[in-house]
């Protein structure tokens, strides 16, 4: 959450709220909120997603399915998941590119 939160609101502030929002504020307080709210399925919103693009849905869509999964027993795709998933990743490229070559 400590990664998701503050990447999700940037990416929100900058490609969905500031162009549909005239007021500066408005916009911050929806890129922070939304996220929040998706992460942690609480199921507020303070806004119509109707004028939102793709972007905006993406991220929301993820959100919720990472907060849906965290600390359920349904099988949902977990938080340790994912980071496993991306130190697997990370050790993988490394391995490949600075692993010494053994091909003769």
């Amino acid at each position: 959450m400590t990664f998701l939160i503050p990447i999700s609101f940037i990416i929100l502030l900058l490609l969905v709220t500031h162009g549909i929002f005239s007021v500066i504020g408005k916009s911050f307080r929806v890129a922070i909120f939304e996220p929040v709210s998706a992460l942690t399925t609480t199921g507020f919103s303070t806004t119509s997603y109707n004028n939102w693009n793709a972007t905006g849905w993406i991220v929301l869509i993820i959100l919720m399915l990472i907060g849906g999964g965290t600390c359920s027993t349904a099988g949902g795709i977990k938080q340790y998941r994912i980071y496993l998933l991306y130190k697997s990743l990370i050790w993988e490229l490394r391995r490949s590119f600075f692993a010494p070559n053994d091909h003769y």
